[in-house]
């Protein structure tokens, strides 16, 4: 194989279902110079053989299969077998536009660029598009070489994981390997990244095509949401205590905010009341309480006069009714996409 530019990192766990759509868009990708690894994370279902009948068909195909331990430590493990330049993580029932990815190739050789980013849309069950992602607000900023952190101040927003190709040398000298054995995994990722990029590019090419499916592990209702997405919260805190004031402020402080924001819709999503939320963790209400007064918004004002006060029930009922009557419910992914 020529010298590859990109490795493709694809965790697998049992969804022979979304397979086949995302080995054949990415065997659309024209380059040769790229290599495609998939990581069977213990799959008791099809997925192996699935994989291994497409490596008779394209050299670019690398297969390895270790037991069980999540997506995080898959995608580890997918970073030591690469040989590329580049990383870019995609999940398996996910897919992407190949040929697009020439464009992408071509952007990475001529700036060098630490990480590139962008845009993706969400499908449903059907494969039928709902909405694609907020594209920057300064279009002075699209296709400009900029750092990192100069994006997180004017735009205030970070896209998915699968949105970005990143330079692996930036990944293993910064240490940006992805935590293991939590769900959440994603959540400080790209914030952290993109702190460490000296040379951050935003494309706008809709590349990468982000499955809503509700049998995912992202889905599944139990507490343990809520538990992983605090212990990103507490992981991205302590990388705060690094970042420069400004940056601190215009960008970090929000987000962190949001993640506050969220605890709550997380745990109403999966049929966890409030009030059982905060017995469980009795210093999250009073750190919700001093993260939301950190930033201005009506939401903001309207969670934390709920909180403040206990209407846990009132807020419940609102929080339903604006979802039902939303086109697309507000979720960590939409809120995202929406900025």
């Amino acid at each position: 194989m020529e010298n590859v530019i990109i490795s493709f990192v694809i965790p697998v766990y049992n969804t022979e279902k979304y397979l086949k759509r995302n080995i054949e868009s990415l065997l659309s990708i024209p380059n040769k110079e790229v290599e495609f690894i998939f990581i069977d994370d213990g799959s008791k279902d099809s997925s192996a053989e699935i994989i291994r009948n497409y490596m008779e068909r394209d050299r670019r195909i690398k297969y390895y299969w270790k037991e069980n331990g999540g997506l995080g430590s898959a995608r580890n493990l997918g970073i030591r077998m690469a040989t590329g330049k580049y990383i870019s993580y995609v999940d398996s029932d996910d897919y992407i536009e190949g040929t697009l990815f020439a464009t992408i190739i071509e952007k990475l050789i001529q700036t060098d660029v630490d990480v590139l980013e962008f845009s993706f849309d969400l499908v449903d069950a059907n494969y039928t598009f709902i909405q694609r992602s907020r594209i920057p607000k300064n279009d002075e900023l699209m296709g400009c070489v900029i750092p990192g952190k100069k994006w997180l101040v004017e735009e205030k927003k970070c896209g998915l994981v699968g949105s970005c190709v990143y330079k692996k040398s930036m990944i293993l000298e910064n240490q940006l390997l992805m935590p293991e054995g939590v769900i959440h995994e994603d959540m400080d990722y790209l914030p952290k990244v993109l702190w460490y990029a000296d040379k951050y590019m935003y494309v706008d090419l809709c590349v990468y095509h982000y499955y809503m499916r509700g049998d995912s592990l992202v889905h599944n209702k139990n507490l343990r949401h809520n538990e992983d997405a605090y212990r990103g919260i507490l992981r991205l805190k302590d990388f705060v205590a690094s970042v420069d004031d400004k940056t601190k402020k215009d960008y970090y402080i929000p987000y962190i905010a949001e993640q506050y924001y969220n605890q709550i819709h997380i745990a109403i999503q999966n049929s966890i009341s409030i009030r059982e939320l905060y017995q469980r963790n009795e210093g999250l209400r009073q750190e919700t309480l001093e993260w939301l007064s950190m930033v201005h918004g009506k939401k903001y004002l309207l969670q934390r006069i709920m909180v403040r006060l206990r209407w846990y029930r009132i807020y419940t009922m609102l929080y339903k009714f604006y979802t039902k009557i939303k086109d697309n419910p507000v979720s960590p992914i939409t809120s995202r996409v929406n900025g």
